[in-house]
């Protein structure tokens, strides 16, 4: 939903209140959010295909008024989480977000074997 033509160099301040600058994306229109007492919460649906049915969300949790990531980091829970995803509705947003990179290295074959698939990885595997 982010058009790079949109980004913009802005202040950024860290948890420890340092200021830095970053590159933040701009978005305006219809998101799913919820507006609590201390957070807003916001979905970003992650397209899959060119069509429009998405599978992937990003929930973004932003503190509000006093709080910061810290005080939300204590309160978050699966419950919590559970509840916020079921009652996100469609909102009209203008969203300005600092652009990140998130990567990740995983040992597939370490998850697999830790979650029973032995056979594949051995020389007993049959792959016809």
């Amino acid at each position: 939903p982010f058009d790079p033509e949109m980004t913009y160099e802005a202040p950024f301040y860290g948890i420890d209140h340092s200021l830095s600058s970053a590159s933040y994306m701009h978005a305006v229109g219809k998101f799913r959010a919820l507006n609590e007492a201390d957070q807003t919460i916001i979905e970003i649906p992650f397209k899959h295909s060119p069509s429009e049915h998405h599978n992937l969300s990003l929930f973004i949790v932003l503190p509000k008024g006093g709080s910061t990531i810290l005080d939300l980091e204590k309160e978050v829970t699966t419950r919590r989480l559970d509840y916020w995803m079921a009652n996100t509705k469609p909102a009209y947003i203008d969203l300005s977000l600092p652009k990140c990179k998130v990567s990740s290295n995983l040992n597939v074959k370490e998850i697999l074997q830790k979650m029973g698939m032995q056979r594949p990885f051995s020389h007993a595997a049959e792959f016809d």
